[in-house]
C-alpha cells in the first residue's frame, strides 16, 4: 500500500482535497482527525491536536493494515469539540460519527500532522495544502482585525509555525481554494507520481 499525506493549517482545505482525490478514484480518505487520543485535562483541544503524541498511530497503522489486506474499515469516531473522547474504535465497529474507508492500494491521509506518520507503509507523496490565512479566517466566519500572527494564535493554535514548516518537506504544494481546472492539474501530477 502507498500513502498520500496531506498537511496544512486547520481549515486549509485538506479534507476537501482528500474527498476530491477519493472521488477521482485515487483511494480512500483516511481522516487523521478521527485518530486523536482522548484530550488530557490541561491543554485545550486545539493545542492538544497540534502535537504528534495526540495521534493514536498504532490504531491508524492497524486500520491501514486492514485496508491493505483487502478489507473495508471504519475510522474511529471522535468527539473533539464535545467531550474530547473517542466514541468508537472503528475497524469493524460502525458509529454515526465514523467514516467507512474502502480497501485500496493507495490511502489518502489528511491532517495537520500527517507528515509525522511513523508507520511501515510507503509514503508515495507528501502534499501541503497552502491556503491564505484570510481565506481560513473567512471559512471560520471571522475577520482579521489584528496582525496575522495574533489571529493564528487566537483562532487556530500557537503551534501554527510548526505546521507551516511542513511546507519544506512537501513533494507538492496545492492551494486549498483553487479552481476546478487547477484541481484537475494537481490530480494529473498525483496520478503520474503514483504510477
Amino acid at each position: 500500500m502507498q500513502l498520500v499525506l496531506l498537511s496544512g493549517l486547520s481549515n486549509a482545505g485538506k479534507s476537501s482535497f482528500a474527498d476530491f482525490l477519493e472521488q477521482q478514484g485515487i483511494g480512500p480518505h483516511v481522516p487523521l482527525d478521527k485518530y486523536f487520543l482522548p484530550v488530557p485535562e490541561s491543554p485545550t483541544f486545539l493545542n492538544w491536536v497540534q502535537h504528534p503524541q495526540s495521534i493514536d498511530w498504532i490504531l491508524l497503522q492497524s486500520h491501514l493494515e486492514r485496508l491493505a489486506e483487502g478489507n473495508d474499515c471504519y475510522s474511529p469516531a471522535f468527539d473533539g469539540w464535545g467531550s474530547g473522547k473517542r466514541l468508537c474504535i472503528g475497524g469493524s465497529e460502525s458509529h454515526p460519527k465514523n467514516r467507512l474507508m474502502k480497501s485500496n492500494d493507495v490511502c489518502i491521509i489528511p491532517g495537520c500532522l500527517s507528515f509525522e506518520y511513523p508507520g511501515a507503509f510507503s509514503v508515495a507523496m507528501k502534499i501541503f495544502v497552502d491556503t491564505d490565512v484570510r481565506t481560513i479566517a473567512n471559512r471560520l466566519g471571522m475577520e482579521i482585525e489584528e496582525n496575522l500572527e495574533g489571529f493564528l494564535i487566537r483562532s487556530l493554535t500557537h503551534h501554527y509555525p510548526e505546521v507551516l514548516e511542513y511546507r519544506r518537506f512537501a513533494d507538492l504544494s496545492v492551494s486549498g481554494d483553487c479552481s476546478d481546472s487547477k484541481r484537475l492539474e494537481y490530480l494529473d501530477l498525483i496520478r503520474r507520481k503514483l504510477t
